[in-house]
């Protein structure tokens, strides 16, 4: 080996090896996160050399095709510990016979999966001893991954093999290809059966979590999400399907077993567009995070923008609801975002997509109930577009604010010790889409849900107020909302349950779940709350209801007469 890196590297491996299994160095949950990171940090290293030194001459680039070889020897070293376990002659964990210095043989197969390329890949080497110890180096990691019994690891070893082989030899391609083809589907019928109650096992899980993610699809359960919701999902599984297969699989799991679906159901889909849009320039927005982006003007001012979505038979039911009613509650909901920024609402864009059915009479009634909203908050309706719809209404409304840059309030500003406050009673809303659901559409409850209204004078005024730190708009729910905060500000909080402020004719729960009550939430400086409550009570005629506090350690705690008190509260899904 003529590079020092590759020795260097296997060095670290090795040694790092030995030293996880003694138990001394890491534990078995983080060693396969830590060898994986070795194996991607090498090879992103090697893809950054590649493109970084081509324009060096020969003579002095470094030797890249050394890391390939020191990944090889790794995986080859990995390869012989797993079969030194299967043997008997080194004593693996207690419940698997082959996992390496993993704590399942999924970790171990998943890694020498990864490594298998570039075994293959100096199997092609010009030099013969070289090339039969890459061919020994390839049969060894090979029947590592068949004795871990892993069924991820052997369909990834049958795919790269069915890859692999027809394009190094085109000649027999296609009769390899079909012979790959057939064993490997072979192989996969064999895989479910050989374990099947583990399969049907693992089928469950991705039923279920496939469920949630559909429950959930924009903005997920947060972090953690997957282990609070997943054995209500389950619960609920084998309710709608009591004579279900997998009835006799229920189990207290901890991970869906899939990281693309683990994303998805803990960050939704809301997260994937801010981690795939994050490298794009900002040109000068906040961008995704809060109620608004917000775009500084200069001269102490900002502009703040936010778009909400209505879709017929999501967010409203047409037979339950007036056009005008419906005009009012898509600018509302705008309006109360820009409001929970601390800032005025000063012009809105609508684009509107009818059905024929909605034309005409339907579409001027909506109009003027948007109309009666605009003025009655000085805003105006500067643009927008309209179009012919297939399949319901479909309304978008971007609502545009302007504040004092001081003035600005977001969901990132909470701090430990801040009193937790909502101005005003929840659950109303929640209340009445319960009984326009259940056919009473004239109900007082089922009105306020169709006619909400947005706090946009308290939120001007909790603008000007220093002593207010965190704020954003109560509208998928207390349970679900505060967590945005919490998860912005990197904190926690301690909400008192009793002190939750309920609207008649509402539960608690239902104060702290349903959403749609477009109050706002904030958070102030212990020592400024009680006369910020008074003041707002003088100014408003209506209280300000602390309901706990934000902590340092982080999560979300329910509190029952002082005690914490596990429940699994999570925000409403518009219908």
């Amino acid at each position: 080996m003529k590079s020092k890196l590759t020795v260097l590297y296997f060095s670290i491996w090795l040694g790092g090896t030995f030293w996880s299994v003694s138990g001394q160095f890491i534990d078995a949950e983080t060693a396969p996160k830590w060898y994986f990171a070795l194996f991607g940090g090498t090879f992103l290293c090697w893809m950054y050399g590649m493109s970084h030194f081509r324009s060096i001459p020969t003579t002095k680039k470094p030797h890249f095709t050394d890391i390939f070889l020191s990944i090889s020897l790794c995986a080859t070293a990995l390869a012989f510990h797993g079969l030194l376990q299967w043997s008997g002659l080194w004593t693996p964990q207690p419940m698997f016979p082959v996992c390496g210095n993993f704590d399942n043989p999924a970790g171990i197969a998943s890694a020498l999966a990864f490594s298998l390329p570039f075994s293959l890949h100096y199997t092609q080497s010009p030099c013969t001893p070289f090339r039969y110890t890459a061919l020994a180096s390839t049969l060894f990691i090979a029947c590592a991954i068949i004795a871990s019994e892993s069924r991820a690891g052997i369909l990834s070893m049958g795919c790269i093999f069915l890859l692999y082989f027809p394009m190094k030899w085109p000649k027999i391609g296609k009769a390899l290809t079909f012979g790959l083809v057939m064993l490997f589907t072979a192989s996969s019928v064999f895989l479910y059966h050989y374990k099947k109650d583990s399969a049907d096992g693992r089928l469950l899980i991705w039923q279920c979590t496939w469920n949630m993610i559909k429950e959930r699809p924009l903005y997920g359960y947060g972090y953690g999400g997957f282990q609070a919701n997943y054995m209500d999902e389950q619960a609920q599984f084998f309710r709608t399907h009591p004579n279900s297969r997998y009835a006799q699989l229920a189990d207290d799991v901890k991970s869906p077993f899939n990281e693309y679906l683990g994303v998805l159901t803990e960050f939704g889909f809301i997260e994937q567009i801010r981690t795939r849009f994050a490298s794009l320039p900002d040109n000068g927005f906040e961008g995704i995070g809060d109620d608004c982006a917000v775009l500084p003007l200069g001269g102490g001012e900002s502009l703040v923008f936010t778009a909400d979505l209505l879709t017929e038979g999501v967010h409203f039911l047409r037979a339950a609801t007036t056009p005008r009613e419906l005009g009012g509650k898509s600018l509302a909901v705008n309006l109360s975002d820009v409001a929970a920024m601390g800032a005025r609402p000063v012009a809105t864009l609508l684009s509107i997509a009818l059905p024929a059915d909605a034309a005409g009479a339907w579409a001027a009634e909506f109009m003027e109930g948007y109309r009666e909203l605009s003025e009655t908050f000085g805003t105006a309706l500067i643009g927008g577009d309209t179009t012919r719809s297939e399949s319901g209404i479909t309304i978008n409304v971007t609502a545009i604010g302007r504040t004092p840059s001081a003035n600005l309030k977001r969901r990132s500003d909470a701090r430990p010790g801040d009193v937790i406050f909502a101005a005003g009673e929840l659950g109303a809303s929640g209340a009445g889409l319960r009984d326009i659901l259940a056919g009473h559409c004239d109900t007082p409850l089922a009105a306020v849900h169709r006619n909400p209204q947005p706090q946009v004078a308290e939120g001007l005024w909790f603008g000007t107020r220093q002593e207010v730190h965190a704020m954003m708009d109560l509208s998928d729910g207390l349970a679900s909302d505060l967590r945005h905060i919490l998860d912005r500000s990197g904190v926690g909080a301690e909400v008192e349950v009793e002190r939750i402020p309920v609207a008649p004719g509402a539960d608690v729960r239902t104060a702290a779940c349903a959403g749609e009550d477009y109050k706002l939430l904030l958070t102030t400086a212990p020592e400024a709350a009680e006369r910020l409550a008074a003041e707002f009570a003088a100014r408003f005629g209506s209280p300000l209801h602390p309901i706990g506090h934000i902590t340092a350690a982080p999560g979300l705690v329910w509190l029952r007469n002082g005690k914490p008190e596990p429940l699994e509260w999570h925000g409403f899904e518009h219908y």
